[in-house]
């Protein structure tokens, strides 16, 4: 089916006000009036562009979606981490300030329960924001506190200490004392007295659905672990180390720890809380994705559909007559006279922007006309400057062929009918094979070996951007290699291929193929040239690619004179 492509479709995304933010709506109707342009410039139906639309979203979708919940769950997961080490900061604030009350009550001389101490430890309570009372204990007797001076109270027998920091230390989560009955606290139990703690406040970001805080003592001597606030976390010891995070029963835990690695907490997030607060952002990843998808899929098929229709100019152009070509003066490396000229496909462009051959020609390849352009090129030679070749038996011009051309018949009937049936003598065209894929040059020998014999010189194309290499020159028979102009500008450069242009050219040398070097452009690169003992050099340095008449009147007045007029 032939299909017409607008060259240049406008981008779907673009066209938004200046001044306005960007909406996935303002891209979905960018989307639908492309998707309009492209169905009326391309002859496609509507049905088939809505499935390429759909495909590119099913597609795009899932994708972004996928990636959407990778960078919003690393998202996540750092802000779990960092609310770790918030809170634990504070915890680290009250166990210093616990830890300071300690030592004062080591450090006094006072008896206990005098109104000296009384007065030192209603000090501290009354400088604490966080400790409660401070009680001197007699006995299983509560003697006196900060808070009710001297008395005489029955302690209630406490539950089985929860943790023992150390011979002297003592803790008890959630113990009540008669002195402030209906409220728990943790008791810090130190020798004689009681240090009386206001349980930490649960931060208010702390909803039940969307983070859960739990809080700890591990002795890490005899892995004993004592939770004194949230549920348990049940994992190994390992895993309970300061800054250490990971998955646990569908929820992302992160641990941190107070200085003596004591006291710890556990944050954990939900996996499904972290994704209900993240659904607008996953439906924009989805949205996008989606958009980009259609959007890659419609240029896809632009593109698909640019080269269908690029494909059938080509072929009427070939039909047409419409291809020219150029000629290159390749120069004597010593007199710098033009001694043959290598013949470029060129495609001119009658209207839009003109097509390259690196472009047409690899797509001449693909679809098996490239020998179509070879017989053509071969036919304009010998129109072109067959006065000349049969004038001037020492000029030589060289056409570009690719392997599969050795096996076609046209290829050979061209040969015969427009250069030695035209009294052009075989030994003054070279053939330029492109070393694309050695396999089918390799194949090709015995065709490589039949034209020789006919006269035909036989040049390798572009040397040292494929697949040939020197270790197989030999076999092929070839009558000079053309080196490849991505080596010549690296000369006089830190490149890598700048160190292999002297083994090329040295290697050649040694087995008796003539080089041909393309692409020069400054006098330095022709006189490194010159040193290696190069005969041969083409480039911008000497002449640019130009029509068969400019060729004509660049080469020698006699040959010049005689060659009649450029058909």
């Amino acid at each position: 089916m032939a299909i017409a492509v607008r060259r240049n479709a406008d981008s779907f995304f673009g066209g938004s006000k200046a001044g306005q933010p960007w909406r996935p709506a303002d891209a979905a109707c960018h989307l639908v009036a492309y998707g309009r342009r492209l169905r009326d410039s391309i002859m496609v139906g509507r049905s088939a562009l809505m499935r390429v639309i759909i495909i590119g979203a099913v597609i795009g979708g899932p994708m972004a979606l996928g990636l959407g919940i990778v960078v919003v769950a690393r998202a996540e997961k750092d802000r779990v981490r960092s609310d770790a080490r918030v809170l634990i900061a504070d915890v680290r604030m009250r166990e210093a300030e616990v830890t300071g009350v300690l030592l004062a009550l080591d450090r006094m001389q006072s008896s206990p329960c005098t109104q000296a101490d009384l007065g030192h430890l209603r000090t501290m309570v009354i400088g604490s924001t966080i400790i409660q009372d401070i009680v001197r204990r007699d006995h299983g007797r509560l003697a006196c506190s900060a808070v009710y001076g001297v008395t005489d109270i029955n302690i209630p027998v406490l539950a089985t200490p929860g943790f023992a920091l150390n011979a002297e230390q003592t803790i008890w989560r959630y113990a009540t004392l008669p002195t402030v009955p209906g409220h728990s606290f943790i008791i810090v139990g130190h020798r004689d007295a009681f240090v009386i703690v206001r349980p930490a406040p649960t931060p208010p970001e702390l909803a039940p659905d969307t983070l859960s805080l739990s809080r700890f003592f591990i002795n890490r001597s005899s892995h004993q672990r004592v939770w004194f606030a949230g549920p348990p976390v049940n994992v190994p010891d390992a895993l309970l180390e300061d800054g250490r995070s990971f998955w646990h029963d569908g929820s992302y835990a992160a641990v941190a720890c107070a200085t003596d690695n004591m006291m710890c907490l556990v944050l954990q997030a939900p996996w499904a809380a972290m994704l209900h607060r993240n659904a607008t952002p996953f439906e924009i990843f989805a949205l996008a994705g989606g958009l980009t998808g259609s959007a890659a899929s419609l240029g896809l098929l632009t593109w698909l559909n640019r080269r269908r229709s690029i494909l059938r100019r080509l072929q009427l152009a070939v039909l047409n007559g419409e291809l020219v070509l150029h000629y290159q003066p390749i120069m004597d490396a010593k007199t710098e006279q033009v001694v043959g000229a290598e013949a470029l496909m060129r495609w001119p462009a009658k209207s839009g922007t003109a097509i390259g051959p690196d472009e047409f020609i690899p797509l001449a390849e693909d679809a098996g006309i490239i020998s179509d352009i070879t017989c053509f090129a071969i036919r304009r030679v010998g129109e072109e400057l067959g006065p000349l070749l049969r004038l001037n038996p020492d000029f030589t011009v060289s056409v570009n062929i690719v392997a599969d051309d050795l096996g076609d018949r046209r290829f050979h009937a061209a040969l015969a009918t427009h250069i030695s049936g035209a009294g052009i003598p075989p030994c003054q065209i070279a053939l330029e094979l492109t070393e694309r894929r050695s396999a089918e040059v390799e194949a090709a020998n015995v065709a490589i070996n039949q034209l020789r014999r006919a006269g035909y010189k036989i040049y390798i194309d572009d040397f040292g951007t494929g697949f040939s290499s020197l270790t197989y020159l030999s076999d092929l028979s070839v009558d000079a290699i053309k080196l490849d102009k991505s080596f010549t500008s690296t000369v006089n450069t830190e490149m890598v291929r700048a160190r292999l242009v002297p083994a090329i050219l040295e290697m050649a040398k040694d087995i008796g193929v003539p080089v041909i070097v393309e692409g020069v452009e400054t006098d330095y690169q022709a006189a490194y040239f010159r040193t290696y003992g190069v005969l041969c050099m083409q480039g911008w340095l000497f002449a640019k690619p130009m029509p068969a008449a400019d060729l004509l009147r660049s080469v020698s007045p006699k040959a010049r004179a005689s060659s009649g007029p450029v058909g």
